[in-house]
């Protein structure tokens, strides 16, 4: 299977972070985060990192797409659930 550029089966570069240490800087360390080729949101970012802690994960690379995808989806669910504010 060939990708755009030409190249066959070529992997984006990824890198781990250390779930700790990102959670401790997420301030900083949410605009490095990207999933599917779209940048994470700060909440999205906390979110898979407490997951992973609480798996007991050291790195991020120890998250499969799927396990990041569904706690996505949790959020955008309970998102959607909140109330409206505001004069309804």
């Amino acid at each position: 299977m060939y990708s755009l550029n030409g190249t066959i089966n070529k992997k984006k570069p990824t890198m781990n972070a250390d779930c700790k240490g990102a959670l401790a800087q997420i301030n900083k360390s949410y605009k490095a985060f990207v999933h599917n080729d779209k940048p994470m949101t700060k909440a999205e970012v906390k979110a898979v990192l407490e997951y992973a802690i609480e798996k007991g994960y050291d790195h991020t690379g120890m998250l499969s797409d799927e396990e990041v995808d569904n706690i996505l989806n949790s959020l955008k669910q309970q998102s959607n659930e909140q109330p409206k504010s505001g004069n309804d």
